[in-house]
């Protein structure tokens, strides 16, 4: 006789929880980064060399 399978993992019922209104704000999330995890400013030296396709 073969038992019935008792399963080890139980997960939440989803279902009931609410959905998630859309995106969330970019700048709130900006806002609460420590700044070592912030994007580096780039001179606009730097944005003149990069559009101008580098090194000549």
């Amino acid at each position: 006789v073969v038992k019935p399978h008792t399963p080890l993992i139980s997960f939440p019922d989803r279902r009931d929880s609410p959905k998630p209104n859309g995106p969330p704000d970019t700048a709130e999330i900006i806002k609460t980064l420590p700044q070592r995890y912030r994007r580096k400013l780039v001179s606009q030296e730097e944005i003149e060399f990069i559009q101008c396709g580098g090194p000549e």
